[in-house]
């Protein structure tokens, strides 16, 4: 069996040999150094070892802290990988998770407060090697209400840190804040660069990720200089009036992902940071993690309809599949529209739980199509929208079909679809749904008090039309391209 030392796992042991008086994590009061995450890591994988676990999956059903991100160092220290859960969800999404992953241990707060609580330890690991190829599993919106696990290998995870961090030019002097779920593929910049490079990473709790006093008042604090966030936050933080130059005065790098940040709203942003402040859009669904980015020019920003996403990652190739099937390279494609395919390091293995025919082809060809209709232009990439019924909200990944399938649940639905209208700064989801004959008609809030134990926030809709029955296809389906304009009448 190959064994091999995950690169960003060489960091922290060197971390902790060379600087272990070095901050390398802040979160509310606390502060590790290097010293103290290397020894607590070591010490949640000698009791994974003890279990006997290896090459297993570790479900990390815990909040955001400090002894979160040991664990998850302890994952790869043990030869295993993490399974992060974003600890604000419902908990019969979690179960559902939970039941999809299989884990061989789930880790929650009582399992870690049974442990030695001493961080003092030496870096000394059974092994500098291990044959475990997965770093982590990453549960996203699955069509059948199942959530699918996108295996995100070391080699992709590699890829993605040792550019991130050329294109950032990271160093030690840099503080990092992280925003972002443990279960979203944007905290792998911020838990794995940061500590590459010897730098500090905030930690942004889950009670604090919505509190802009709060997220202003560590800007200023802890002083830092790269922010990686969906543009929702961003637009959250400029619209507090509590973002200004004298709060971001550290910020060299603002990078955004997730979602489309419109230019008026990046606009509106600008005169919040500092001039010589430098903004990223990187692109990239889960499979991938990033695998485009763009570097705005603010000269030429309101020549610009729609950001862009750029151009692939150096070492990653991309293709545009028009409707016919027909392929174009990059390089052969201005002016063409089509899904965009990536191909290169960065693509996954596949998923852990399900079998997508078209996907598991591609994956073993290191191709992902991701389902992002974009077009090629002078200025880069343009996404265009979604091939399918897969949307973003805030930037997370909700595919359609997972709340359609919690609604058929209610015993008043007969059918359900949902679709997107676009603001300019906020997506409105709504439900379009037909009723069982001699049932009573659920309003909107009865609907969504059924929704909110068993999704996300982010998952609730919040508008509902009913009628008397769903716009269907020549295939049986529903149509979806004609429901807004069906529930329009």
């Amino acid at each position: 069996m190959t064994t091999f030392t995950p690169w960003v796992l060489g960091r922290l042991q060197e971390h902790a040999r060379q600087t272990p008086e070095r901050t390398a994590l802040l979160c509310g009061e606390q502060r590790w150094h290097f010293r103290q995450l290397s020894a607590r890591a070591q010490i949640i994988a000698a009791t994974l070892r003890q279990q006997g676990l290896s090459g297993q999956a570790i479900l990390l059903k815990l909040p955001k802290s400090l002894d979160t991100v040991a664990a998850i160092y302890a994952t790869w220290i043990s030869g295993n990988h993490y399974v992060p859960i974003d600890y604000s969800q419902p908990a019969a999404r979690i179960e559902r998770i939970i039941a999809a992953a299989e884990p061989a241990l789930v880790i929650d707060e009582a399992w870690l407060a049974a442990l030695p609580s001493d961080t003092e330890t030496q870096w000394q690991p059974e092994s500098d090697r291990f044959a475990n190829p997965v770093a982590a599993i990453l549960y996203t919106s699955g069509s059948t209400g199942t959530p699918k696990g996108v295996q995100i290998s070391h080699e992709m995870l590699t890829f993605f840190i040792q550019w991130a961090i050329a294109d950032t030019q990271l160093t030690a002097q840099d503080v990092l804040a992280n925003h972002a779920s443990f279960a979203f593929d944007l905290s792998t910049f911020d838990l794995f660069a940061g500590v590459s490079v010897g730098a500090a990473t905030w930690i942004i709790r889950e009670q604090e990720q919505k509190d802009c006093q709060a997220i202003t008042q560590g800007l200023q604090t802890h002083g830092i200089s790269v922010w990686y966030s969906v543009p929702s936050i961003l637009v959250m933080l400029e619209k507090s009036l509590l973002l200004d130059q004298g709060v971001t005065q550290s910020l060299r790098q603002v990078t955004f992902a997730g979602e489309p940040y419109p230019v008026a709203a990046l606009n509106r942003l600008l005169p919040c940071l500092p001039p010589q402040c430098r903004i990223s859009n990187w692109y990239g669904p889960t499979e991938t993690n990033v695998c485009t980015a763009y570097t705005i020019d603010r000269s030429l920003l309101n020549r610009l309809e729609h950001i862009p996403i750029g151009y692939p990652l150096t070492g990653l190739s991309a293709q545009l599949e028009d409707e016919s099937g027909h392929r174009y390279p990059l390089d052969h494609a201005l002016g063409i529209s089509g899904e965009l395919l990536i191909s290169g390091p960065c693509v996954t293995p596949g998923y852990s739980n399900v079998r997508v025919a078209r996907q598991t082809e591609l994956h073993s060809q290191r191709c992902h199509a991701t389902g992002d209709w974009v077009e090629m232009t002078r200025e880069g990439l343009i996404f265009r929208g979604r091939v399918d019924d897969m949307i973003k909200i805030n930037g997370y990944r909700v595919e359609l079909g997972e709340i359609e399938s919690v609604l058929h649940h209610h015993p008043a639905i007969s059918q359900a679809a949902l679709y997107v209208e676009h603001g300019e700064l906020k997506q409105k989801l709504v439900m379009v749904v037909s009723i069982h004959a001699g049932t009573a008609q659920p309003g909107l809030l009865e609907l969504k008090q059924f929704l909110q134990p068993r999704l996300p926030p982010y998952m609730i809709p919040n508008a509902l039309v009913i009628t008397d029955s769903l716009p269907m296809n020549a295939n049986g389906k529903v149509d979806r391209k004609r429901l807004a304009e069906v529930t329009a009448r």
